[in-house]
């Protein structure tokens, strides 16, 4: 599932995947880009990378937001089911920062660590229509239990 990955390389697809992050594509407001919005483009292969070094079960949670930066959202598990497509604003979905003990600034009652339940760190490659997720075990010190992409399929 994830792999071994040096922090050099690490900090390489971090400052890679910020960089593509923040370029317009067909997704989020501009013309299509093969880099940010092609299957196997850059961004798309960045985020693998990056899911494969980060997503090992118990790597914490900071590691994540350290290399990828705030998430896209914040989205509370519901049942025994992973992410699946997320509504106009998702059912307790936060947006634009990470609530609990993480980030510092952020509320402690968001959701997530302070209600003690799992929470999914979402990352859009194509916006909410394919996006990469990591699935936080509140407990303790907040890591990484899951990962996986949802794709549309469209």
């Amino acid at each position: 599932m994830a792999s071994e990955t040096s922090a050099q390389d690490l900090a390489i697809l971090s400052t890679e995947f910020k960089a593509l992050r923040d370029r317009k594509g067909h997704f989020n407001g501009g013309e299509h880009d093969k880099d940010v919005d092609g299957y196997g483009g850059k961004k798309h292969k960045t985020m693998e990378a990056l899911a494969k070094a980060l997503g090992n079960k118990g790597t914490p949670a900071t590691k994540v937001l350290e290399a990828m930066g705030p998430p896209d959202e914040i989205v509370p598990k519901v049942g025994a089911s992973n992410v699946g497509p997320l509504q106009a604003a998702g059912p307790g979905a936060i947006t634009g920062g990470m609530p609990g003990p993480v980030i510092a600034g952020g509320s402690p009652n968001a959701l997530g660590a302070a209600e003690g339940k799992p929470y999914f760190l979402i990352y859009y490659w194509r916006g909410r229509h394919d996006y990469l997720w990591f699935e936080v075990d509140p407990s303790g010190d907040e890591k990484i239990n899951d990962y996986g992409w949802y794709a549309a399929g469209e």
